[in-house]
């Protein structure tokens, strides 16, 4: 299993995982200091080869996933601005079958009003793969799909990693997403809800969970105003975690 809390060290010191990336232009890539990750556009796709010594990709503004063959010695991937439509998605799913070495994965700013990750959600529940470190940024989710997610978020007690940012989230799940996380509480060490519009009773619950957590590092509530005197249970959740920090 890969050291997730280096991999997160890594991935916020590149523009590649940060919120704001989402504005970045073709040109300003070019010069982006990226370190080891490798872009995937549909102009380089026909000419583009995986490489064992390359382990993070960026898949940018694309949809052509048929072209999209991704190898099982890739560990984390992301995908920015893409295409997400259900049969987009079909397609992006058919091409994973291959990549059963991803443990990392980031999806930020999907393009498209019709945009629908449920069906991607549903792949990787049926898939059963042990993912340990998932960040979701700028997405819209109504609650039918957050129940998928839920599900899939507690399809396995391996995940290392949990950060969501600027996702609007319904807020009818939140109890059962929250109840979802809690099955990686052995190994949860990083929970984020950046921008996520949290509201009282929700910050309650996240108390309520960090409580019962036993390897907790890391939690960001950055940009969430109305938490109101649910901060107090928060924080008495992460007194019960040693050298835990809150953002």
């Amino acid at each position: 299993m890969m050291n997730v809390l280096s991999s997160v060290n890594r991935m916020m010191t590149s523009p590649l995982v940060c919120s704001q990336f989402s504005t970045v232009t073709k040109k300003q890539i070019k010069n982006l200091p990226i370190y080891d990750v490798r872009f995937i556009t549909e102009e380089n796709i026909d000419n583009f080869n995986f490489s064992e010594q390359d382990k993070h990709y960026c898949v940018y503004k694309f949809e052509n996933y048929k072209k999209l063959e991704i190898p099982n010695y890739v560990n984390e991937m992301s995908f920015i601005k893409c295409n997400f439509t259900k049969d987009k998605g079909k397609e992006l799913c058919n091409s994973l079958e291959n990549g059963k070495g991803l443990l990392l994965w980031s999806i930020t700013a999907p393009v498209n009003k019709g945009d629908d990750l449920n069906y991607f959600w549903k792949y990787l529940l049926k898939k059963k793969q042990n993912i340990c470190g998932f960040e979701l940024n700028k997405y819209k989710m109504d609650e039918s799909e957050m129940k998928t997610f839920s599900k899939f978020i507690g399809n396995n007690s391996t995940k290392q990693m949990i950060v969501l940012g600027n996702v609007d989230l319904s807020k009818n799940g939140f109890e059962n997403f929250m109840f979802n996380v809690e099955k990686s509480k052995k190994c949860l060490s990083i929970l984020g809800f950046s921008f996520t519009n949290l509201n009282c009773e929700e910050g309650y619950l996240i108390g309520e969970s960090l409580k019962k957590m036993s390897n907790f590092y890391l939690l960001d509530l950055t940009g969430n105003d109305n938490l109101g005197k649910s901060m107090e249970n928060i924080f008495l959740g992460l007194r019960k975690v040693k050298d835990s920090i809150v953002g």
